[in-house]
């Protein structure tokens, strides 16, 4: 398999460093947030692989709602 593998079910698979590299964190978060199960991961062999479809999801589901104090929103 190479290194961005692309599958049927899951799409394009990147490595823990490439998905670190998107989310603009460490691998070491990374890697933590996926062995708490914060995000479904592909294993191979010694090799863990993240879905693109999950780290879309791990985004959306932290996203927030920006607001703006009183004084500073537009009418």
């Amino acid at each position: 398999m190479t290194r961005n593998a692309e599958t049927k079910d899951f799409g394009k698979l990147l490595d823990i460093r490439e998905a670190a590299d998107r989310l603009g964190v460490s691998w070491w978060t990374l890697g933590r947030w996926a062995r708490q199960g914060r995000f479904r991961t592909v294993r191979l062999g010694s090799r863990r692989l993240v879905p693109e479809s999950e780290l879309a999801r791990l985004i959306a589901s932290n996203m927030t709602e920006a607001t703006a104090p009183e004084e500073l929103r537009m009418v």
